[in-house]
């Protein structure tokens, strides 16, 4: 993950890239939208918030949306997403947030996950 966008102060969505070998910047492949009230943001703000950094960990930026406002963080969680298909721009579509983990834990994750019988609110 690399950041997260607000609109009119409400969560909207992570900010979702992959690392392309040894690459310190993301490239950036799309986005996950997630209820602003929901478990997942009351679980991740916190971590999210303390992980923001002032530039895009990203080597292009992602497109902005009307009223969107970026929010950067030092990509260090990792989002296992689901997702039905790649469009023709490289992105994700209709992606849905599994689980999140620390990227230094990832071989060994301990996944931040939704307890079974959640469904998310966009879902």
């Amino acid at each position: 993950m690399g950041g997260w966008s607000q609109r009119r102060g409400d969560f909207v969505s992570l900010l979702l890239g992959v690392r392309q070998g040894r690459r310190r910047k993301l490239t950036y492949i799309g986005e996950v939208r997630i209820d602003p009230n929901g478990l997942a943001m009351t679980l991740l703000e916190p971590r999210l918030r303390e992980s923001e950094i002032e530039s895009s960990p990203f080597v292009e930026e992602p497109p902005d949306h009307r009223d969107h406002t970026h929010h950067w963080i030092d990509p260090d969680l990792v989002a296992e997403i689901e997702f039905d298909s790649w469009t023709r721009q490289h992105t994700i579509a209709d992606a849905s947030l599994r689980a999140v983990t620390g990227r230094t834990a990832f071989r060994r994750a301990k996944w931040v996950v939704l307890p079974k019988g959640h469904k998310p609110a966009d879902a």
